[in-house]
């Protein structure tokens, strides 16, 4: 056991998470530190927020209701299969494909001490989604119901061992895909599968939950009683234990919740010794090999090999060849890539669902901001271009394409430094790839204004200058994030888009400049009137130009020097 925790505390190590092997010098000059530290904790407080008030306003209609209890079996299950999917992603990446695999295989170490020191490292991650979303909905649920100690001695041991089943369970299945299944060992496309289903899970919770948001009292108690009662079975099934814990979570006071939290316990227990067994028995079999490659042979003809020596534009051939990386690396693709497209979802969806509920239609809305931005007394038409604006912003900035455009090199980014190419234009070349994929949401925006607004001709041109302007803003804004504090050092690809804070940096600072595109439009009209409509307009279009000019000076000064003193 002691050489266990020691291989699992050095691999925690080697994650951002435990600090690296970064030299104590380097880490004295890492200003960013402290702003790293502040920005998760102001993300952590969001989600608790988020989580919280979510439990409070559905616990009133259950509560009336008296099946508050279904609260603890909704959160045991959703966090279960969640942490199953996740768990799944990381098993497959953390066991067979990190860059640490090669060096421990050869170390005195059993495959079930290898797969149990990844376990611990795997698990602690799934531990993040338990104290974000898990124990802040636990708790409040057992505030509002004045529940008594013994519901938090529940809680504790329930926090500890909520991911401890399915995590188990997921490796087990990836262990087994691995020996027996030769299209599993096919990383990207395990990893596509994977991202897929999560990203479909988190659609369905998220409409879900704003459906959820239209019912009246007894409506959203008849529905989550039987919705979390289907849930529960079906989580039973797959990961037992789920609903013993949600029991004795529901009724801390009975006499059997020691039997059953114990019975919860063994059975997380009992799923970590199956994994142990699986892992002996089939670990090194699967793990052998995964990191060849291999293709097919095959005859060029004279035509594809003069193509090949044809010298082209080196912007061009730079940029392509970091588009086909985003195109053909399934975690960049849907993490960089894919969000651009499946973004209106999320703007759509709630609107019709809010105007459903409040018994608006499509039309009425359409021809209410048609007359406030272009009637007789039109006031609206600036603010409608500054929404435009910031949305485009918003969107473009969730992306991450050049905030990590550094740090998709990794420990290739050396070849950044002898390549005959200027500094500055390989740093251009990466811009222009973000700028060529925000074009589609862009357009999709466009699309979206004109059959919302059914502008007049003239307002086109506005329209378009905006967006064009608004999507350059986050494109390079993130590409100086990335120019500062490049992520080189990651074992997989989704440390470098999924973990990196520079993506995270410029989603907030994205945010805040939506606002600046859009909110003095605003406090023009309300203090000023609509007599000053030409000053609202100059806001809004100026806004996107200045700070488009004001970070293009920046990357032209700062850009090949931050390029130049990286580290690779």
């Amino acid at each position: 056991m002691k050489k266990m925790i020691l291989l699992a505390w050095t691999m925690f190590r080697g994650t951002q998470w435990g600090g690296g092997t970064t030299s104590a010098r380097k880490r004295r000059l890492n200003l960013g530190r402290v702003g790293n530290l502040l920005l998760m904790f102001f993300v952590a407080v969001y989600v608790i927020g988020l989580v919280t008030a979510a439990v409070y306003g559905i616990y009133g209609p259950l509560s009336s209701a008296g099946i508050q209890s279904v609260i603890p079996a909704l959160v045991v299950s959703v966090i279960s299969i969640v942490t199953f999917l996740f768990g799944a992603m990381y098993a497959m990446s953390v066991y067979y494909h990190a860059s640490d695999v090669d060096k421990i295989l050869p170390l005195p170490f059993t495959p079930g001490q290898i797969i149990f020191a990844k376990f611990l490292t795997t698990l602690l991650y799934e531990y993040l989604l338990v104290i974000l979303a898990a124990v802040p909905a636990l708790i409040t649920y057992g505030v509002l119901n004045g529940s008594g100690a013994a519901y938090y001695v529940w809680l504790v041991l329930t926090a500890a061992a909520l991911p401890v089943t399915p995590l188990a369970l997921s490796s087990v299945l990836v262990v087994l895909l691995m020996r027996f299944s030769p299209a599993a060992r096919n990383k990207d496309r395990f990893n596509m599968i994977s991202n897929i289903l999560i990203m479909a899970v988190t659609l369905g919770i998220v409409f879900g939950l704003q459906s959820v948001q239209r019912l009246e009292g007894a409506d959203l108690a008849a529905i989550l009683a039987n919705g979390t009662a289907d849930i529960a079975r079906v989580t039973a099934g797959i990961f037992p234990g789920s609903s013993i814990a949600a029991t004795a979570l529901a009724d801390p006071a009975a006499a059997g919740a020691i039997l059953q939290m114990a019975g919860f316990l063994l059975i997380g227990v009992a799923a970590v010794v199956l994994l142990m067994l699986c892992a002996r028995m089939f670990y090194l079999k699967g793990v052998m090999g995964v990191g060849a490659s291999f293709a097919r042979r095959r005859k060029m003809t004279t035509d594809e090999l003069q193509a090949f020596a044809v010298s082209g534009s080196a912007l061009r051939t730079y940029a392509l060849k970091d588009l086909r990386i985003l195109l053909r690396t399934p975690i960049y693709f849907l993490n960089n890539v894919l969000m651009n497209f499946l973004f209106p979802l999320f703007f759509i969806g709630p609107v019709i669902l809010t105007m459903g509920n409040e018994g608006v239609g499509l039309g009425q809305m359409r021809e209410a901001i048609r007359t406030a931005c272009f009637g007789a007394d039109a006031f609206a038409a600036p603010i409608a271009l500054g929404v435009i604006s910031a949305a485009a912003i918003f969107v473009c900035g969730m992306n991450g394409i050049t905030a990590s455009a550094i740090s998709r090199e990794g420990s290739c980014a050396y070849v950044m430094k002898y390549i005959p190419m200027p500094y500055r234009a390989q740093i251009w070349a990466k811009i222009l790839v973000g700028v060529l994929i925000s074009i589609f949401p862009g357009l999709i925006l466009l699309v979206m204004g004109i059959v919302l607004l059914t502008p007049p001709a003239w307002f086109l041109l506005p329209m378009l200058f905006v967006v064009t302007g608004a999507l350059l803003i986050p494109n390079l804004m993130g590409i100086l994030f990335d120019l500062r504090w490049p992520k080189l050092t990651w074992t997989d690809e989704q440390k470098a888009v999924k973990q990196n804070l520079n993506v995270l940096y410029t989603m907030v600072i994205s945010l805040a400049a939506a606002a600046l595109a859009v909110v003095p439009a605003i406090l023009i009209y309300l203090n000023l009137g609509a007599g000053w409509t030409p000053l609202s307009y100059t806001a809004v279009l100026g806004f996107p130009l200045l700070a488009d000019i004001a970070l293009f000076t920046m990357i032209q000064r700062s850009g090949p020097r931050m390029l130049r003193a990286m580290q690779a």
